[in-house]
């Protein structure tokens, strides 16, 4: 849980510092720790998301520019994505 809280930490970070950002952030934990990625657009950020998924990462969050953190699911339905 606190290495999480670090990664949304430097996401939000990096993202006060003015730095370019992309569209969508894509976080999420498994048994080793928890990792961070980048998606410019809805789509390739749902897809990303599932397939963590399906490689067993937990707590998968999708992050927009606006920093509204949704879950997989929430976003599908927000975005109009299946």
């Amino acid at each position: 849980m606190a290495l999480r809280i670090a990664v949304l930490l430097l996401v939000e970070w990096a993202a006060k510092q003015g730095r370019p950002a992309l569209g969508y952030s894509i976080v999420a934990c498994n048994t080793i720790g928890a990792i961070a990625l980048k998606r410019e657009d809805a789509i390739a950020a749902l897809k990303k998301a599932r397939e963590l998924r399906d490689q067993n990462f937990w707590d998968i969050e999708i992050i927009d520019a606006r920093g509204s953190r949704l879950d997989e699911a929430t976003f599908a339905r927000q975005h109009d994505l299946k």
